[in-house]
């Protein structure tokens, strides 16, 4: 079958068949998704967070001055050196996630199920640069929501320390004070992840390949209806999963935090460490089928357009 011919169903059934029982891949997509920030995503359960007051406390008055609207000089150096430092680690986390995504994107090509999608000869041999180039630049979106969020946020943030405290926690009390710039983030983070992932997979298949061309063609596709449809059904299902963890594993942790802070039973924490733990794993697991899958999705996506 050509990879023209082949619908958008059969592709995403390919890709369902495909990534069952590939071990190997679902550890790859958890690595890749880690690595590239993704453990942000999963730490929340896992977080006590300091009260305003503890949060207040902890902030020196000399650093933080005024306000965010009349910032100290430290304050300045702190931000400018912090900036620079998540810089290197976007960098940093960008080659090794690039790397690892690379090498999923061959192994998929070549597999029984998806490899009869796309063109005879495969998927060619991509240097790491241009690969995350296209990462890279098809994030340009979000960099740009991030900055303008972090000012927004940043003034919730000083609204929410100065005001009553809530039954909420303050980190979602922050959010929903600004639920547009919250969803504009969210938006074009999942756009740049789509977007970026479909140019790495044009730059992989295009003959010959070069970085605008791929980012062009990546942007075409995630704009299809195919291309959005494969954004929608694997963001919800990948939402859904952690949020399974986040519930799953934050309860376990609700159990087991007390404990850890004043033991009393040695017993009742083994029991409670051992049910946090085995939460934590199977959400996991779940979290990592479901990546190598979107990965397979977006890999059967282009191959069959290729």
């Amino acid at each position: 079958m050509s990879g023209g011919l082949t619908t958008w169903r059969a592709a995403m059934a390919a890709a369902i068949l495909a990534t069952i029982g590939q071990v190997r891949w679902w550890l790859v997509a958890m690595a890749t998704f880690l690595v590239r920030g993704g453990l942000l995503l999963l730490l929340p359960p896992l977080l006590v967070l300091p009260t305003p007051a503890e949060l207040a406390s902890l902030v020196p008055a000399s650093l933080v001055g005024t306000g965010l609207a009349h910032p100290t000089a430290a304050l300045v150096t702190l931000v400018a050196g912090v900036s620079l430092g998540l810089v290197a680690v976007v960098f940093v986390t960008t080659a090794i996630g690039t790397w690892l995504d690379l090498g999923l994107v061959a192994e998929q090509a070549a597999d029984g199920e998806l490899g009869v999608l796309g063109p005879p000869d495969g998927v060619q041999r991509v240097l790491l640069w241009p690969a995350m180039e296209v990462r890279l630049l098809a994030h340009v979106p979000t960099a740009i929501a991030a900055s303008l969020g972090l000012v927004v946020l940043g003034n919730a943030l000083q609204a929410e320390l100065i005001s009553p405290p809530g039954p909420l926690p303050l980190a979602l009390r922050v959010l929903l004070r600004e639920p547009l710039m919250t969803a504009a983030i969210v938006g074009a983070w999942l756009l740049g992840e789509a977007w970026g992932s479909l140019a790495l997979r044009r730059l992989a298949t295009s003959s010959p390949g070069s970085t605008l061309r791929a980012l062009r063609l990546g942007l075409a596709d995630v704009l299809r209806p195919s291309g959005l449809a494969t954004l929608l059904l694997t963001s919800t299902v990948i939402g859904a999963v952690v949020a399974l963890l986040w519930a799953t594993a934050g309860r376990a942790f609700e159990r087991l935090w007390p404990l850890v802070i004043e033991p009393s039973d040695d017993g009742l924490l083994l029991l409670a460490l051992g049910l946090f733990v085995g939460t934590w794993a199977a959400g996991l697991w779940l979290v990592a089928i479901a990546l190598a899958w979107r990965s397979a999705a977006w890999t059967a996506e282009v191959l069959r357009r290729s």
